[in-house]
């Protein structure tokens, strides 16, 4: 069903099942989306900024160019969705679980903190000082050539992630586990801080 550029600001879809729709270029800012499942949805170019979606279910729906900054998606779901400049600036996905691909995002300021991130590829995106990567469980991570100066992975535990050609000037391993395997192929930055980290079999060579 097309239903590309409906006015859905503010609306009440709590617990809603919203299923194979076209919702492209519409406007959903400030909408209430609590427990809602989202499935089969094209959500290209939408404004969905600051809306409430605590435990709501995103699955396979294409994000691409999606706006979701400062919304709220504590415990969130968001599986095998694929996009592409998605800005999640300033959202809340602590406890999130995450199995998607968002290559070109911007996640400035975004609270990732107890998220569990499985197959997810967060190549070329922009992170910075603000963003809460602390405590997460990551397995299969990319963050290839992103931008994560300043970066918060504190106590995080990091399975096969790979950060070829990262910025990681000041970013922060406190505590963290690297293991079995993290790829740090021409990175760059200054300033890392990997104190009392568990780095395991972690190689500075091209992944083959």
């Amino acid at each position: 069903v097309d239903m590309s550029g409906t006015n859905l600001v503010g609306a009440n879809l709590e617990g809603a099942q919203l299923s194979e729709l076209t919702l492209a270029k519409s406007r959903m800012s400030g909408a209430r989306l609590a427990g809602a499942n989202m499935r089969l949805l094209d959500l290209t170019g939408t404004d969905m900024s600051g809306s409430t979606m605590q435990d709501v279910v995103i699955d396979e729906s294409t994000l691409s160019e999606t706006n979701f900054g400062r919304a709220n998606m504590q415990n969130a779901q968001i599986l095998n969705c694929d996009g592409m400049s998605v800005v999640l600036d300033g959202a809340n996905l602590n406890m999130a679980t995450i199995s998607s691909g968002f290559m070109t995002s911007s996640f400035k300021g975004t609270n990732l903190q107890g998220a569990t991130l499985t197959a997810t590829d967060f190549g070329d995106c922009v992170f910075d000082s603000k963003t809460n990567f602390r405590e997460i469980t990551a397995t299969d991570l990319g963050l290839d050539r992103a931008e994560l100066a300043g970066a918060d992975f504190s106590r995080a535990n990091l399975q096969f992630a790979s950060f070829d050609s990262a910025v990681l000037t000041g970013a922060k391993f406190v505590g963290a586990v690297l293991s079995p395997d993290a790829f740090f192929a021409s990175v760059q930055g200054t300033n890392i801080d990997f104190t009392n980290a568990e780095i395991g079999r972690a190689s500075c060579r091209e992944r083959v």
